[in-house]
């Protein structure tokens, strides 16, 4: 939050003139999260919706994804039990994201935002596969605007992810197929 006063002002500029269909789209956080944008007039005052939203997108190739290095963290540091953590371990991917997902809103509300995804918000978005959370797989973002409708489809793909010493057999990995792991549909505005 370093530069809290500067997202303010920006937000509520977009906010007071009106500006539509918004998207602030960023990268390296090796997963990819999906978030309406507020802002706030003062410090601990509500947060006010703006209709503009965030897709923070992963790397393709890191050791390891977002999720289970907030995982290993959140155990590490004592804020995922052992029985939490063991019911992770057991969970199918779309599963650890709900997980991760539930973990990073636990954070986020305390701090007096929304949690993740856009359910609830001004915009007017659509889930066609997944969630608003894909922090498991190596992948990448692709925005793509219908030229008729002016409809955004964003489509998160994936791969299992691999360690340095997966790449003695190269085939092992690039034999591997990319899949889409998330995606939805935005209405302009």
């Amino acid at each position: 939050e370093g530069y809290a006063a500067e997202r303010s002002r920006l937000l509520q500029t977009i906010d007071q003139e009106g500006i539509h269909n918004v998207v602030f789209i960023a990268a390296d956080l090796h997963g990819t999260l999906v978030n309406n944008l507020t802002y706030q007039t003062a410090p601990f005052t509500p947060q006010i919706p703006t209709g503009a939203f965030e897709v923070i997108t992963g790397a393709v190739a890191f050791d390891a994804p977002l999720g289970p290095t907030l995982v290993e963290l959140g155990t590490q540091l004592g804020l995922i039990s052992a029985a939490q953590r063991a019911y992770y371990d057991t969970l199918p991917r779309a599963g650890q994201d709900l997980f991760v997902q539930q973990l990073v809103d636990g954070f986020l509300v305390q701090l007096g935002y929304d949690p993740l995804g856009l359910a609830g918000s001004p915009v007017q978005a659509t889930l066609v596969r997944g969630g608003y959370t894909a922090a498991h797989t190596f992948g990448w973002t692709e925005f793509d605007v219908d030229a008729r409708t002016q409809v955004l489809t964003v489509t998160t793909w994936g791969i299992a992810p691999y360690r340095e010493a997966d790449l003695a057999n190269p085939g092992n990995v690039i034999d591997r197929q990319p899949e889409i792991v998330a995606q939805f549909v935005v209405a302009p505005r």
